[in-house]
């Protein structure tokens, strides 16, 4: 086996070593020049160079018999089974067959070519690929030529890497623009108003949307501070900064705020906007996504669809009430004296009447609270005053029907700042919605007691406050039908019931729970419910103890 050596000596050889431009784009030309100037300086060898694509599965491949060509050829990347996939793996030379005693290179002793020498192309400390020469001769390459192809490798490196580099940060560019020009298009196609605002409240990024709710061009909101845009410095003050900067909370406590809407008073127009507030966490700096919906059409929707309500139950409480008055009459004997036949006739027509205008008198309560017209009447009041006289209401109607209520009042109660009448309308709802679904032989509990909870955060309050707080609680408990804990939340809907074979039989219109939530929620309270089926339901409401 003869020694393999260069045709060419000493400094005379680098002028086969090929100079790159750092800048570069062309790998092709790189590849080209590198194994081309490789075999011309040993004429009776092949080079190859093998690349290692970014996902290193594979390996690209030029080699210097495809001079002619403009492709790469492209193998599975595979350490145990392949020369360069092995350099690659170990960052190491390998020649064979003086090597081939080495327990990680026996397996490539029995290659086609009769002799090899591969050296890995390393760019700090990165390996990208690797040189590999070969020779169809039993020949063994001398340190010299081992030398000189190791020159050739380190000479085409940081072309190689530069290239490479430069195509992925083209490539990454192209997509960041793709990205950038999607995001763009969903942004102006939007109809919902969308803006990034950052920790010092000052908007970054606007789409068309939320730049026309205020009036003006997004590009005019960029830069200017939300409170400046919602007109947090006006007297009174927006919803959203009632109890603080919305988007300071939501970057300081890092976390989404329930959806608010907040009335915005903008050049000749005022706009009633739905806002949802999200922290985002981005490596510069955190920021807001703050999502608005423009709910000026469904506020006056409503309110037009609460005036028409209004309106029409005013105007049939007045026919209602001669029909009431005339029924009376009939009832009473003024008209003459009724057969019992028709005597019955009319107590009916007057109890269908009644119900009548106990729906009316609902929906007028619903109405106004719609359209914003709904007050409390507040004063200093005793709760077991107003539990007694819904009670006293009502108790006819559970004797008829054979059903004990009880009523147990603590008696250290203190005075409450409420509306008494309404009060006691809830009062009369829970305790006629227990009648109902209670049978023959059964009970209904009225308490009242004082509470200490923790005050929660409501859906304006952006602060909790771990202060106790003096409460009521007022329970309306029976012994009837129960309902399933899958309703225990729709129960508060307007017209909604639970399917219940007593519903059938004792009518109504599903508003009456929805009333009693309303009301209660009036009083800075809250409403639950406990049930289970066959066991009965627990009513729970706690009112605050406010005193002015």
């Amino acid at each position: 086996m003869t020694s393999h050596k260069p045709s060419i000596y000493d400094r005379k050889f680098l002028h086969h070593v090929p100079s790159f431009d750092a800048d570069s784009q062309d790998l092709l030309h790189i590849l080209r020049t590198t194994t081309l100037n490789v075999s011309s300086l040993f004429p009776d060898i092949q080079c190859t160079v093998a690349l290692l694509d970014p996902s290193a599965t594979s390996l690209m491949l030029y080699s210097s018999s495809q001079a002619t060509t403009d492709k790469l050829l492209s193998i599975p990347f595979q350490p145990d089974s392949s020369v360069e996939g092995w350099v690659i793996e170990q960052r190491t030379a390998l020649a064979l067959p003086d090597d081939s005693s080495d327990k990680w290179t026996q397996d490539f002793a029995l290659v086609d070519e009769a002799a090899l020498f591969s050296v890995p192309l390393i760019y700090q400390d990165i390996c990208i690929g690797a040189l590999t020469i070969t020779s169809e001769m039993p020949v063994v390459f001398s340190e010299q030529t081992r030398h000189i192809i190791s020159t050739f490798a380190n000479q085409a490196v940081p072309a190689i890497w530069n290239v490479q580099h430069l195509r992925t940060m083209q490539q990454m560019g192209a997509q960041l623009e793709r990205d950038q020009h999607y995001l763009r298009t969903i942004l102006a196609a939007s109809s919902d108003g969308i803006a990034m605002i950052n920790d010092q409240q000052r908007f970054i990024e606007v789409n068309p949307a939320f730049g026309q709710m205020f009036n003006l061009p997004s590009e005019q909101l960029v830069d200017r501070t939300c409170a400046d845009i919602f007109g947090c410095h006006n007297e009174p003050k927006p919803m959203c900064c009632h109890h603080g900067c919305m988007i300071e909370h939501a970057l300081s406590h890092e976390e989404a705020l329930d959806y608010t809407e907040v009335d915005i008073h903008t050049a000749g127009s005022n706009r009633l906007l739905g806002i949802s507030v999200t922290p985002v966490a981005l490596k510069n700096a955190p920021v807001c996504l703050v999502v608005a919906r423009d709910m000026t059409a469904v506020r006056d929707a409503e309110r037009g669809k609460a005036k028409f309500l209004s309106m029409i139950t005013h105007e049939l409480r007045s026919p209602l009430n001669a029909i009431n008055g005339y029924l009376d009459l009939l009832l009473s004997g003024v008209g003459g004296e009724l057969t019992p036949d028709h005597h019955e006739f009319v107590q009916r027509a007057r109890a269908g009447s009644e119900n009548l205008y106990a729906l009316l008198e609902d929906l007028l309560l619903i109405s106004r609270a719609d359209s914003g017209q709904m007050r409390l009447n507040r004063e200093l009041i005793r709760l077991p005053d107003v539990i007694e006289n819904a009670a006293e209401e009502l108790e006819l109607t559970a004797a008829d029907n054979g059903i004990q209520m009880h009523i147990d009042i603590a008696p250290d109660l203190p005075r409450l700042y409420a509306d008494a009448v309404r009060l006691q309308q809830v009062l009369r709802n829970l305790i006629n919605n227990a009648l109902q679904f209670t049978p023959a032989g059964g009970s209904v509990l009225i308490s009242a007691k004082r509470a200490e909870v923790g005050h929660s955060v409501s859906a304006t309050s952006l602060e909790a406050d771990d202060e106790p707080q003096a409460m009521l609680q007022l329970q309306v408990k029976d012994t009837g039908c129960g309902i399933d804990p899958e309703f225990h939340q729709r129960i508060f809907e307007r017209f909604f019931q639970a399917p219940n074979d007593r519903i059938r039989q004792a009518g109504g219109q599903g508003l009456g729970l929805a009333i009693v939530k309303m009301l209660i929620e009036l009083h800075h309270g809250t409403v639950t419910i406990e049930s289970t089926p066959g066991q009965g339901s627990t009513f729970t409401c706690l009112l605050p103890c406010l005193l002015n």
